[in-house]
């Protein structure tokens, strides 16, 4: 029926289970991690989404929910209600003005209003005093909810429905019109489905879905009578997140289910036309299936290759945009960035508040505080923090049960034993089913018994269940024991004192917990205590060395630009063909090193180099924020880099046609370098190729079956087609290329020779050609072709072009400080130090005082005892602080002094100055410059990449103004800020030359006496034949007749082209021209 993209390294991929040398030998990487698609050429990556917490009610206010209709308030409980196939159906109970509560659901992406009480006995037959009892739970004092419950109970009574059947009728009937069932369904069954599909689908009978609205209720009316607190939708306990195989299950199932709407009718048309033939025969349900049209799998292909989602009844989900991204090989940081990153969603990306931004204390140790974006996305782009995971585990019944169990034997009544509820009982639920009552005293020693018996029993609880106990000792709460064993929630591990072993919590139950970050934080309460003092830390930002001395923007920045430096991306970057792919060529290992520098095997994929930097002010070319580099440390590789590149040309795409007898899909097979073609021409010469080809070129082959095909030979003459070309059509690996030079020469299907040339301002070298058999869906090198098919289809040629630091490119270290490179400095000019080293690069010590980046002056520090004792230092963040508060803090050295003492056994200054000479006379500095080691990163933000400037070039040819965009050789705009500055510069002449002169200057006719410049018109000069013959002109005006008037005019183009545009809706201009002196002027 359909065909969906396979995951790299899923289950179902070739590569999954593959040690790293098999790997390698494939062509992959190493550390191949998978978890993205190939779609098009492009990695393609579902994001996580962030979604409310599923099957759990929440109490909260919206100013919107006034808009829903009359007398509706802000306050309301939603609940988010998901299945074990992961397809949800959010519920909402809305509170209104009259006392009365109305529960909304989505059906096809409209919203309907139902009164609770007509659902609540629609589920289960219950008398009055039931709902009463259910929801008051003996509440006596409580005026203002027994009241309310006595105008919803009036409300059900007007309606006249009293029992199960009569509701579920009234319900089928509602929704007759909405939903196409057959006519022979009933209003009972019509209204049975609604509430199995859209309302409470998370439960199983309609005893579990009553009593669970009766919670929802009560909660509803707690929150409006002001004894609740909200619960705020923004903060992360109450999130989860959307996996991309829940995102394609969900589509999956939806695209199934029109599949088989589709396959109904054709399979009923069918038995219409053919009453003779039976529903179960195999040929007649063959046949209506070729019949369906319908592509299963072409939704969930749209989603992943634009991001955007396909679906009738939107999947419960607020946004149809942003879900896939393409996993962007800038360098390493970067990739492994995007799978720890979670979206707020595209929908909050366009609200003005900033309440979903904000970053709450909730979020500690599952989301980071310090990586997100600076930009437009702070705050909804968040990542999560190095030690948290997402529950990916469904649960069992035999877990419910034996936790069930448990619980009994703890003190709880079960919900079968329908208790007599009191006001101070509390319920128990798990995964959104209420399974009984416990007493709001018990809730607190419950759940210390549960979290240890998770520890020691993870058979009977397992490890990844959380534990949320809300007891009533909280103000404005709403006590429960809620035990959540669903995938998608966050979890993190944690160290359980009492048993020393490692357990893990989740978001929500962490708020109520005593977490010891330090052992001197530990009290005879405390039961927990952190693991990792960075584990609050993203991947990124934990490799940020001594971060815990820098200001937190910094700490931000840094997670950014570090994703944005060049370093060694991939090791398999000879067998990609990546459109753009930037690398440094001389990486290192930074000697000022965190924890998870080794942790995450980073220094597998360097981003910088470490050099010496000097802070002074020197020459000053350091103002700013800019950087010197010395000449000779640049000329020794001092962050030289390259970008590759890959040209495509599709010899199918030429034709507009198939060529070949195999498959044209987009999804061809990936490029090799001749690995999997098993020696199919080993008895085969490339001279043999050649003369084969001259040979067939020279009979004159060719007729309609004849392949379009790469080749450097003219079929006419036999001659090159091209002097920079190989016979095979393509230049020679190692080939430099400018503007203008052949990439490649083909002969089309008719014949034609076509040549494509190299456009670029900068020179490339050739480094691999590869051609690609649509036919055989595999890759050969230029210097194996394919017996089978001598003619390939795609060549792909992939050019390197060198960047080196030039004036203008940034650099920046880790801590958030970057410059530009300002000039290169002659190594004999640069100052030195005593034992005669010149520094790498110089900063000036302006940049520090402002933006607070000490951890950057200890890196310094330390980076040189580290090189000077020849050994990584350890940079790991809050180090020095663990024993803080303790008998050890005062016998440990602080970490100053740590580096000092490295320092002074090295020979240097306790605080890393140094005496410096100057480079030009010679004499000693007067005052002592600080001088050390510093990790720096190249940015990808280089001048060749972004500079625009133009004299001459095209125009636009409505205007004749010049036009804009880089790429298309365009000018910068003049905005009217810079027509003010230039203005109160007292340079109008400037002015005048930049938007008049070298914009759309024109030279036209003018009447000076209408003042028209549309009605000047060229005519013969007299009706004598002789002067008509020789062309003599005159300019006259078609309105005032006469030519005695016409002057020339400069005027910009752009006020002609407005003057026609008005005359086209009847409006005359009128200009007026007046003739000056010098003097005047």
């Amino acid at each position: 029926i359909c065909t969906i993209p396979i995951m790299v390294m899923s289950k179902k991929c070739r590569l999954k289970g593959l040690n790293s040398d098999e790997l390698v030998q494939l062509g992959e990487e190493m550390n191949e991690c998978g978890g993205y698609f190939i779609i098009n050429g492009h990695e393609k990556l579902i994001r996580m989404i962030i979604i409310p917490r599923r099957n759990y009610p929440l109490a909260y206010q919206r100013n919107k929910f006034i808009q829903k209709g009359r007398n509706y308030t802000n306050f309301g409980v939603l609940m988010r209600c998901v299945r074990e196939d992961q397809s949800s159906s959010t519920i909402v109970m809305h509170y209104l003005v009259d006392g009365t509560v109305k529960l909304r659901f989505n059906l096809r992406r409209q919203e309907f209003f139902l009164p609770v009480v007509l659902v609540m006995r629609a589920f289960a037959d219950v008398t009055d005093k039931q709902i009463f009892d259910d929801v008051s739970q003996g509440e006596v004092g409580n005026s203002f909810i027994l009241s309310c419950l006595e105008i919803i109970l009036m409300q059900c009574h007007e309606k006249k429905c009293f029992t199960k059947r009569e509701s579920l009728a009234y319900i089928g009937k509602l929704f007759r019109a909405q939903v196409r069932w057959p006519p022979q369904m009933k209003d009972e069954e019509c209204g049975q489905d609604i509430l199995n599909n859209y309302i409470l689908i998370n439960l199983k009978n309609g005893q579990e879905k009553y009593q669970m609205l009766c919670l929802m209720l009560r909660k509803l009316l707690l929150l409006a009578s002001g004894a609740l607190n909200n619960d705020n939708l923004d903060s992360p306990e109450f999130h989860e997140v959307l996996l991309s195989g829940h995102l394609i299950s969900m589509l999956l199932k939806e695209s199934f289910s029109v599949w088989m709407q589709q396959f109904r009718r054709e399979l009923e048309k069918n038995l219409e036309l053919n009453p003779q033939d039976r529903i179960n025969d195999i040929i007649v349900l063959k046949k209506c299936i070729d019949k369906v049209k319908y592509n299963v799998s072409k939704p969930i292909e749209y989603l992943l290759s634009t991001g955007n989602l396909q679906s009738e009844s939107g999947l419960d989900l607020q946004q149809t945009t942003g879900f896939a991204i393409i996993a962007e090989r800038l360098n390493y940081l970067r990739f492994i960035s995007h799978f720890r990153s979670v979206h707020r969603g595209h929908f909050f990306t366009e609200m003005k508040t900033t309440e979903v931004r904000k970053l709450l204390p909730q979020s500690w140790g599952f989301v980071c505080p310090v990586h997100t974006p600076d930009g437009a996305p702070c705050g909804l782009l968040n990542h999560l923090a190095s030690q948290c995971e997402i529950v990916q585990t469904q649960r069992t019944d035999q877990v419910i049960s034996s936790i069930t169990s448990e619980l009994v034997s703890m003190g709880m009544t079960p919900i079968s034993e329908r208790p007599l509820l009191q006001p101070d009982d509390s319920p128990c639920l798990i995964d959104g089913i209420i399974i009984g009552y416990i007493k709001s005293s018990l809730l607190e020693s419950v759940g210390q018994r549960l979290r240890l018996i998770r520890v020691l029993n993870p058979q009977l609880i397992p490890p990844t269940a959380e534990i949320i106990c809300i007891p009533s000792s909280q103000r404005f709460s709403f006590p429960l024991l809620y035990i959540q064993t669903t995938p998608s929630r966050y979890m993190r591990p944690i160290k359980h004192i009492q048993t020393g072993k490692q357990t893990w919590i989740g978001s929500l139950e962490q708020t109520g917990l005593d977490i010891a970050c330090l052992p001197a934080d530990i009290t005879p309460n405390t039961q927990f205590e952190e693991i990792s003092l960075t584990a609050m830390l993203s991947v990124v930002a934990s490799l940020t060395p001594f971060s815990d001395y820098n200001q937190s923007p910094r700490n931000l920045y840094q997670c950014q630009m570090g994703k944005q430096s060049m370093g060694f991306p991939v090791h398999s970057l000879a067998f990609r063909s990546d459109l753009r792919m930037y690398r440094l060529t001389h990486p290192q290992k930074p000697i000022v090193r965190t924890i998870a520098q080794d942790k995450y095997q980073i220094d597998d994929y360097p981003t910088g180099t470490n050099a010496c930097v000097a802070v002074i002010s020197y020459t000053g070319f350091d103002m700013e924020d800019a950087m010197i580099v010395c000449k000779s440390s640049y000329e020794r590789g001092f962050g030289h880099g390259a970008i590759h590149t890959t040209n495509k040309i599709d010899l199918s795409e030429v034709d507009n046609k198939s060529l070949g007898h195999g498959s044209t899909s987009k999804n061809a097979g990936s490029l090799g370098d001749g690995e999997n073609e098993d020696n199919l021409n080993d008895n085969v010469s490339d001279d043999d190729h050649d003369n084969e080809t001259k040979t067939e070129i020279s009979k004159g082959k060719r007729n309609k079956e004849t392949y379009a095909h790469f080749t450097n030979i003219d079929p006419q003459t036999g001659n090159l087609i091209d002097q920079g070309l190989d016979f095979d059509g393509v230049p020679s690996v190692g080939t430099r290329v400018t503007d203008g030079d052949a990439l490649c020469a083909y002969i089309t299907q008719d014949g034609k020779i076509q040549i494509k040339r190299y456009k670029g301002p900068e020179d490339g070298i050739i480094e691999s050609v590869s051609f690609v058999t649509k036919q055989m869906n595999k890759g050969f090198s230029r210097m194996h072709h394919n017996s089978l098919n001598p003619h390939p289809h795609i060549a792909r040629i992939k050019l390197r072009i060198n960047r080196n630091p030039i004036i203008g490119d940034k650099f920046s270290s880790r801590h958030g400080q970057k410059g530009v490179l300002s000039v290169l400095w002659p190594q004999i000019d640069m100052p030195f130090t005593e034992s005669g080293i010149t520094p790498d690069c110089i900063i000036n010590p302006h940049a520090f005082p402002s933006r607070m980046t000490i951890g950057m002056l200890i890196e310094a520090m330390s980076g040189k005892a580290g090189a000077s004792h020849g050994m990584f230092q350890d940079a790991t963040p809050f180090e020095f602080n663990r024993n803080k508060g303790t008998q050890k803090e005062k016998e440990d050295p602080t970490l100053i002094q740590f580096i000092g003492e490295q320092l002074v056994r090295a020979g240097f200054n306790y605080h890393g100055n140094e005496p410096m000479y100057s480079g030009v006379s010679g004499e000693l500095l007067k005052a002592d410059i600080f001088f050390g080691l510093v990790y720096y990163q190249r940015l990808r933000h280089m001048v060749n990449d972004k500079f625009q400037v133009r004299t001459t070039g095209p125009v636009d040819p409505l205007t004749k103004q010049p036009i804009k965009g880089r790429k298309q050789g365009g000018g910068l705009r003049l905005g009217e800020m810079e027509r003010d500055s230039l203005l109160s510069h007292g340079v109008s002449y400037i002015l005048q030359d930049r938007l008049f002169h070298c914009s759309d200057e024109h030279e036209t006719l003018m009447c000076t006496l209408c003042g028209s410049i549309l009605s000047v018109i060229s005519q013969a000069k007299s009706s004598n034949t002789s002067e008509q013959l020789n062309n003599v002109q005159e300019k006259i005006c078609l309105l005032c007749n006469s030519s005695k008037f016409i002057s020339k005019v400069r005027i910009p183009y752009v006020l002609l082209y407005l003057t026609n545009e008005l005359a086209g809706m009847n409006l005359r201009l009128r200009f007026e021209a007046k003739s000056f002196t010098q003097d005047q002027l």
